[in-house]
């Protein structure tokens, strides 16, 4: 049987929700082998965007507002971005 594929375009709040809301739903299927989440994301973090206002006066520093997109992610979703391809 053909392994199904979805793929989510985009790493921001957005596609990280959209990933990890279906894990749960399809959990059974990733079990199986038979289905598999990917998100693609053109950077290795995500920043908190509404923290912007922040940084205008001196709150938090730029560094706070990241994080790895690898600890907002549910494990069984597969992390694609151009530093992945670079490594």
């Amino acid at each position: 049987m053909k392994i199904k594929r979805i793929v989510i375009l985009g790493g921001g709040v957005a596609g990280t929700l959209t990933a990890n809301y279906l894990v749960p739903k399809i959990g059974e299927e990733i079990k199986k082998k038979e289905v598999e989440i990917t998100l693609i994301t053109e950077r290795p973090y995500q920043i908190y965007e509404p923290g912007y206002l922040y940084l205008i006066f001196n709150r938090l520093g730029e560094d706070e507002l990241k994080r790895d997109i690898k600890e907002l992610l549910d494990p069984n979703v597969k992390n694609c971005n151009r530093q992945s391809y670079q490594n």
